[in-house]
């Protein structure tokens, strides 16, 4: 019996990774040390180096906390906060804070390419009355053209969006229903 080896990808081929999809960039901001948005290229090999606090970990940890809340047995809400990959009792543990004021938001953004590169950003707000943090919005950028998802999104823009983006027929929005409604599933609309 024969057993046939398939060849791998020349590892020092440069154009293999613009091949594999995975993160090519990563944003953050409002999160720990974090107050503006800062963000990272990321390549086959990124280090991630500096002195103690100065934002390693904060850009890491809100990818953590998005992965630990899709990875649940059960729909935690918008972030599982307390996981296996990272562990806050309360939002206010890691929303960044400028003197004595707590920043009430924090956004995740990372870039992908497959076809096009595309781009997915979270972002989360801090409700006082309640005292947890909820989902704001999501972005969808492919081809450069951006569609913002939040409780108040209408479905011409989602049509306009998948028209441009997806080459989605002008006719074929008789298949869309003519109400919809976002719902919130975990940390995404």
């Amino acid at each position: 019996m024969n057993a046939s080896i398939l060849p791998l990808a020349n590892p020092s081929d440069p154009r293999r990774f613009d091949r594999d999809p995975g993160i090519v960039s990563l944003s953050v901001a409002g999160f720990k040390s974090i107050a503006e948005e800062r963000s990272l290229e990321v390549r086959p090999l990124t280090v991630l180096a500096g002195a103690n606090s100065s934002g390693k970990s904060s850009m890491m940890q809100p990818l953590l906390l998005l992965k630990q809340t899709l990875e649940a047995q059960y729909d935690p809400g918008p972030l599982l906060l307390n996981g296996p990959n990272v562990n806050f009792t309360d939002a206010r543990q890691f929303l960044s804070k400028v003197g004595d004021k707590v920043n009430d938001r924090f956004s995740v953004a990372f870039s992908t390419r497959n076809v096009a590169k595309t781009t997915t950003a979270v972002g989360f707000v801090l409700d006082h009355a309640a005292n947890e943090i909820r989902l704001d919005y999501n972005e969808l950028t492919i081809h450069e053209r951006t569609l913002r998802l939040s409780e108040a999104t209408q479905r011409n823009h989602i049509i306009d969006f998948l028209r441009d983006t997806m080459n989605y027929p002008l006719g074929s929005t008789q298949f869309l229903p003519e109400e919809m409604t976002l719902v919130q599933e975990r940390c995404f609309f």
